[in-house]
């Protein structure tokens, strides 16, 4: 759980891939091909600041607990 301090985005074969950081330290991957379309309309609409739990296996997110 932490404070989302930074997000980028690009398109990977189609698909687009979200980097987070929390913190002000770690960059987690979020792909968005991992998550239903409800997450996703959760995810996109933070903004730096907000508050998020993620759980993550190798810097890749695996599950998010959105606000």
């Amino acid at each position: 759980t932490g404070i989302l301090t930074d997000l980028t985005s690009y398109v990977l074969d189609g698909n687009t891939i979200y980097w987070i950081q929390i913190n002000g330290s770690e960059w987690y991957m979020v792909d968005v091909s991992l998550f239903d379309s409800s997450q996703m309309r959760q995810f996109i609409s933070l903004s730096i600041g907000d508050t998020l739990t993620i759980f993550v296996q190798d810097f890749n997110v695996i599950e998010m607990n959105l606000p």
